[in-house]
């Protein structure tokens, strides 16, 4: 995060913003983080790999750009391949050739309930 002290002793307001945003991004996408290991293919385009240590289940987490500050509509995954019938938990998918394409609802596009990446689990 790299958040120091000011000459004071102090942590300064824009510290406290990040470490407050990393927070609540935590929040809510901490289940893709806790208790989870870096999965094959790692990396891919924006989006990163983890699986769960003990239920198996695998989070793809997009990770945006500085000037997106929303999601896309849609967001492909090219290297994971869901069993028929997997659920991707809040949203829906389709099988594209040997990806999967994932449709965001509207409403989280519009309006998503954090910021910096955002996490699908594949169940």
């Amino acid at each position: 995060m790299n958040v120091g002290v000011d000459g004071n002793g102090e942590i300064p307001p824009e510290g406290i913003k990040i470490m407050k945003e990393m927070g609540a991004w935590m929040k809510i996408n901490g289940e893709a983080i806790y208790e989870t290991r870096p999965v094959a293919p790692y990396k891919e385009a924006k989006i990163c790999y983890t699986k769960h240590k003990n239920n198996g289940k695998v989070y793809a987490i997009y990770l945006n750009d500085e000037d997106e500050p929303n999601p896309p509509s849609q967001i492909m995954l090219y290297s994971i391949n869901p069993a028929k019938g997997a659920k991707i938990s809040l949203l829906g998918y389709k099988r594209v050739g040997t990806g999967v394409l994932v449709t965001l609802p509207p409403s989280f596009v519009k309006n998503p309930a954090c910021g910096y990446a955002w996490s699908l689990c594949i169940d």
